[in-house]
């Protein structure tokens, strides 16, 4: 697996988006950006930038994070 900015791996093409908060993943099976980040929000995940970085949460971690707020 190569390791990309913005906590994502490919694996033979395919994206998988890491939780930057606990070791959850989501392997979306897609090749194509848009259409994996579109899988993975569409189960919960989401991705906020903090200052130049992006930074990915799993539901559980987003939805914990939101609770803190």
């Amino acid at each position: 697996r190569d390791v990309l900015p913005m906590s994502i791996t490919r694996d033979g093409g395919e994206i998988t988006f890491n939780c930057d908060t606990c070791p959850e993943y989501v392997e979306t099976g897609e090749e194509d950006f848009g259409d994996a980040f579109a899988l993975a929000k569409g189960e919960g995940w989401r991705a906020r930038k903090e200052g130049a970085e992006w930074v990915h949460d799993c539901p559980s971690c987003a939805e914990d994070r939101k609770n803190k707020k």
